[in-house]
């Protein structure tokens, strides 16, 4: 997707509607009026993506001299040139980096890429299936007792209430949430059943993204598209 930052300085995003991780920061970029959308195949050039990183993963930033990879560092840069988190205390936003980084260190590896990836066809099941998801809901719940303590009902991440904007953690975990909240990955893994936290977070973050309609229409590669083939 190529954007506009807020200074007009040109930048890139690379990504594709079908990666969660490529979704944060494009609906970051498009709900803070960073610039236009036009989305990008960076696969299609890989010696030139390459240039951007050299381990070809999306999604991938250029602006000027910047070429980054990973969602985490991109939303980050990207709330800071929106200046969504500007309000935030110091300790509040240590709050959001932990939940970020506690979302892809923990979280990532333990439900996402045993539960969800397989049924995208991203990667192949777990070798024991009911010990995956086992494993996954004990995961949730103690990131729901870390980063959601005051309940999650109407809430965004560490408990800001709704009336809040977005946070770059939010980017983070909407997306992933959003797909890990569809009934495609209770049918492809029958020992989990999606705890209602995760489907009432993703509900309050799609009403709160402009831009969340991208999730569920992106001419048949958004995540609810490529999802509801699996029903």
């Amino acid at each position: 997707c190529d954007l506009q930052s807020v200074d007009a300085a040109p930048m890139k995003i690379y990504g594709v509607p079908g990666s969660m991780n490529c979704m944060g920061p494009i609906l970051l970029a498009m709900d803070s009026g960073l610039g236009g959308m036009e989305m990008m195949m960076p696969y299609s050039t890989p010696e030139t993506y390459a240039e951007v990183t050299p381990f070809r993963q999306v999604p991938g930033l250029e602006a000027g001299t910047l070429k980054i990879q990973e969602s985490g560092a991109i939303l980050r840069y990207l709330a800071a040139k929106a200046k969504l988190m500007d309000s935030m205390s110091l300790q509040e936003k240590a709050r959001d980096d932990y939940a970020t980084d506690a979302f892809s260190h923990i979280l990532y590896s333990n439900v996402i890429l045993p539960l969800v990836y397989p049924v995208f066809g991203y990667r192949g099941d777990p070798e024991d299936k009911p010990a995956a998801a086992k494993t996954a809901l004990e995961k949730l719940a103690l990131y729901e007792q870390a980063i959601f303590a005051t309940g999650v009902d109407g809430k965004l991440v560490n408990g800001r209430d709704a009336s809040s904007p977005l946070s770059a953690a939010d980017y983070k975990l909407g997306p992933f949430l959003y797909a890990l909240a569809h009934p495609a990955i209770e049918k492809a893994n029958p020992d989990f059943v999606c705890p209602d936290w995760v489907k009432t977070y993703a509900k309050t973050f799609c009403s709160k993204s402009k831009s969340s309609g991208m999730l569920e229409s992106a001419g048949g590669y958004s995540l609810k598209e490529m999802l509801d083939q699996k029903l």
